[in-house]
């Protein structure tokens, strides 16, 4: 197979899934919220209360603004795109020069650069209790270890470009997570629409 038809497949499947639910999910609330009105103003007639129009209006409100798309949201998204791009482009590499083992133990560090890169980004909001550092220390300990040589002539198990890639894309990832999730908690986009602006 061609990795990039691989990672090209996979974000195209990753497209039409999000666009079907964006769509699934406002034609289900639409629906919801139709019932909703009839009820609301069956509602208020028989109770001469005027016909609960200000519920529809909030409500379509709420959709407009889950569903509005703009230049400007949609070009920021293109930053953790690009980096998602790469990221799963250089997956591909890494399986190159390390064995699935290696790989699958390594790839473990994008937990410790993903912890540096929300702590550079949003700063101390969460503190990380103690039992977080040294849970983070034996992860880094247990991923360098792994890849130590027994004998004495060698000493790293695996060809130091596997090694870099691996940091690579492991900084490449916390880097994109971190900037998808800045931008997924500063928008009131509806969650599929900003998917299909990612993928």
């Amino acid at each position: 197979y061609e990795p990039a038809c691989v990672v090209l497949a996979a974000e195209a499947l990753k497209v039409v899934l999000s666009a079907f639910l964006l769509w699934w999910t406002y034609e289900a609330s639409s629906a919801q919220r139709v019932k909703s009105y009839a009820d609301s103003h069956n509602w208020a007639i028989q109770a001469g209360k005027g016909d609960g129009d200000d519920e529809e209006e909030s409500g379509d409100e709420e959709t407009a603004a889950a569903l509005t798309v703009d230049m400007h949201s949609t070009l920021l998204y293109g930053a953790p795109a690009l980096l998602y791009f790469v990221n799963n482009n250089v997956a591909f590499w890494c399986m190159h020069y390390l064995d699935p083992g290696a790989y699958s133990v390594l790839v473990q560090l994008k937990i410790a650069t993903t912890v540096v890169a929300f702590r550079v980004a949003f700063g101390a909001t969460r503190p990380i209790g103690t039992r977080r550092w040294a849970a983070l220390a034996l992860l880094l300990a247990g991923c360098v270890t792994s890849q130590l040589r027994e004998s004495l002539g060698e000493t790293l198990a695996q060809p130091v470009v596997g090694l870099a890639l691996v940091v690579l894309q492991c900084t490449i990832s916390a880097v994109a997570s971190v900037a998808t999730e800045w931008l997924l908690k500063r928008s009131r986009q509806s969650i599929h629409l900003q998917n299909v602006q990612l993928y």
